[in-house]
């Protein structure tokens, strides 16, 4: 019996090797054509350059969305700024830094929350299969939007919950943003980011102006559900977690160790 059920493992493991092998390749495939994008490349930072120039805008006294945004009616495209006010506490931090740790900081967050959950082989192979099947989800490093932050935010997030409320800022991805709902402290962070609105009126009322004064085809409740999959990367590390380290509503982590034949 325990010799038929070792077998099975093995069998199991080796064929999840095998998917994991198989999806390598196939997301080496796709990023071997998308290196040869022109058009990719001439986008590339295109997010990051946008809300940089709108925070030096701002910094120089004017307005931090475009005057078309308030003005009326508009095709909500690429080079629209959505982001709500309270996000000036991270763009103009980065205003001053290198362009390269707007991308290596939120990386390096979530690679290390990645690794720390140590994910077992299924949930490996569901992460590649995200990054394969999925791959313009994870265009977001491409042009550095801001929503990587978020992502890491997210990873966080499943380790101490409360911090999810920082999602809040990005308003269709409010289903992430709920992780933390049952502690206080995500409730604390909720109104914190509440009363920096209240304090910025002038500007929280511009953004919802500027939202709504979107058309289009990106436009509604829908506009970040290309950001689902890389945002379930996590998740599945998570779900796939071989130590004792999880999500808590306190925020504490948990005691570390093996779990008995968790996630294999």
């Amino acid at each position: 019996m325990i010799q038929a059920q070792q077998l099975r493992s093995r069998l199991v493991q080796d064929g999840l090797l095998a998917v994991c092998g198989c999806l390598v390749l196939l997301i080496v495939l796709e990023a071997s054509q998308l290196a040869t994008n022109a058009d990719l490349w001439h986008h590339t930072g295109f997010d990051y350059k946008l809300y940089m120039d709108a925070t030096h805008r701002w910094l120089a006294g004017g307005s931090f969305y475009p005057p078309q945004q308030l003005a009326g009616p508009y095709d909500l495209e690429a080079g629209a700024v959505l982001y709500p006010p309270q996000m000036l506490a991270l763009f103009v931090p980065f205003s001053l830094l290198p362009a390269v740790a707007w991308y290596a900081i939120p990386i390096a967050i979530t690679g290390w929350m990645l690794f720390s959950f140590r994910p077992a082989m299924w949930a490996v192979a569901s992460i590649l299969a995200l990054v394969a099947f999925f791959p313009w989800s994870f265009m977001i490093y491409v042009y550095g939007t801001p929503t990587i932050w978020l992502v890491a935010v997210f990873a966080v997030a499943l380790r101490y919950s409360w911090v999810s409320a920082l999602i809040l800022v990005k308003p269709t991805l409010l289903p992430f943003a709920l992780v933390g709902v049952r502690d206080w402290r995500w409730w604390t962070v909720a109104i914190s980011l509440l009363l920096v609105g209240v304090l910025m009126l002038p500007m929280t009322l511009d953004w919802v102006r500027s939202l709504t004064n979107g058309h289009g085809s990106n436009a509604g409740i829908l506009y970040s559900l290309e950001n689902v999959p890389v945002l379930l990367v996590p998740v599945a590390a998570w779900a796939g977690r071989t130590t004792a380290r999880g999500v808590r509503r306190g925020g504490s982590p948990h005691m570390e160790g093996p779990l008995p034949e968790a996630g294999r």
